[in-house]
């Protein structure tokens, strides 16, 4: 080796020494040996208060979620690539190291039940069981109904067999692997869609995979409702097998209203969970009928916060349901003029159509003069002055 070559690799070689630290500087990666960091972020292009159930689940657990999305023109299901790219461009963003996880939760019907060293701990199982990186919720139904994206679905050991887009976990590189380039604002199906595509190609290549089983990520529905149930210390229990699982997801028939019977006020699975977990937060959140009217930016008008009046609601529904015949899904609880909740309402209108008619017919014959007017002798009921002498 010539002494001209040897001396140029000793000047590299100091050179790389001298500026190794600045180069690491500007990348912004963490110590060697750090800890991957959990970033919990969901999307909301416009705030909601079901918001609430997310926000304070996640804050009695230590965890802080990030919102993508806040102004984005989008709308369910079709306009949400734009769900898609927002997390793409969490996951490439400079405060993102390759091995931090990322957890993505539906804003409006998930709730997480533990905390970072828990998530951390069942990301890693599932990755030793399934030897995948990205993980989903899995669900009862398929969801969309497209062509290529149902037939011949994967087997499961449990009736969670479908992929569900509401909960998201794994690994930033892994993430930065799926999501190379941004995807259309507008997909047919919505951003479910796209990841069942994504999924039924990448099927046993090791990227994607499905939690069937509730141990890291759980979807509840009405008919799965007994598959996990809440246990007395506030933690979701799969019943046949003892599994924990601390992010909750409550798609479709999970989060949609129902009206219990024997019930006056409207609920569901997932507000009754919140309730009983979190009843202060609950009372004060999502309990209340709040009307207001917001004029613009500067102007807020508020009509009524308080207590709910549910027998005016359910009166609006009797009267939707069964005379205007409207096909919305809480019609089912209002089914038929005497159903539970519509018996009172149809009696008070048929008396009060029955008075109003004689009332008519009444004075119909009194013009006709067929009848004398109805008068009352007050004389008669009530006591004379004479009667309260001592």
């Amino acid at each position: 080796m010539s002494f001209r070559r040897l001396a140029g690799e000793r000047l590299a070689a100091w050179l790389l020494l001298v500026l190794w630290p600045c180069v690491r500087a500007g990348v912004e990666q963490p110590p060697s040996g750090e800890a991957p960091r959990l970033h919990l972020v969901t999307f909301m292009n416009r705030a909601h208060r079901l918001f609430a159930i997310l926000q304070v689940s996640a804050e009695a657990h230590g965890l802080h979620p990030q919102v993508l999305g806040s102004g984005a023109n989008c709308w369910w299901p079709e306009g949400l690539g734009a769900k898609i790219n927002a997390l793409r461009n969490f996951v490439f963003s400079r405060g993102v190291d390759g091995e931090d996880v990322v957890l993505f939760m539906d804003a409006f019907d998930s709730m997480v039940f533990g905390g970072e060293e828990d998530i951390l701990a069942g990301l890693q199982e599932m990755e030793k069981l399934h030897k995948a990186r990205i993980f989903f919720n899995a669900e009862l139904v398929c969801y969309p109904p497209l062509d290529g994206l149902c037939e011949d679905y994967p087997p499961s050991p449990t009736p969670l067999r479908h992929l569900n887009s509401g909960l998201m976990i794994g690994r930033a590189w892994a993430w930065r692997e799926l999501l190379k380039e941004p995807v259309p604002e507008v997909i047919e199906g919505g951003d479910q869609a796209w990841y069942q595509r994504q999924f039924r190609r990448a099927n046993g290549a090791g990227l994607l995979e499905l939690d069937r089983e509730c141990r890291l990520l759980c979807a509840i529905s009405d008919e799965v409702e007994d598959f996990a149930v809440l246990a007395e210390d506030g933690r979701m229990v799969r019943r046949d097998k003892g599994y924990r699982p601390p992010v909750v997801h409550w798609p479709g028939t999970g989060h949609w209203t129902r009206w219990p019977s024997g019930q006056l006020s409207a609920t569901s699975h997932l507000i009754d969970t919140f309730r009983r977990i979190y009843p202060d937060a609950a009372r004060r959140l999502v309990d209340n009928w709040n009307l207001e009217l917001q004029l613009g930016a500067a102007q807020d008008v508020d009509l009524y916060d308080g207590a709910g009046i549910w027998p005016v609601m359910i009166a609006v529904l009797c009267v939707q349901c069964n005379v205007f015949g409207t096909g919305q899904r809480e019609c089912r609880f209002f089914d038929g003029y005497f159903s539970e909740r519509c018996a009172a309402i149809s009696l008070l209108a048929m008396t009060g159509f029955v008075l109003s008619s004689l009332a008519c017919f009444h004075d119909i014959q009194v013009r006709r003069g067929k009848m004398g007017p109805i008068s009352l002798n007050l004389s008669r009921v009530l006591p004379k002055p004479s009667d309260f002498s001592v």
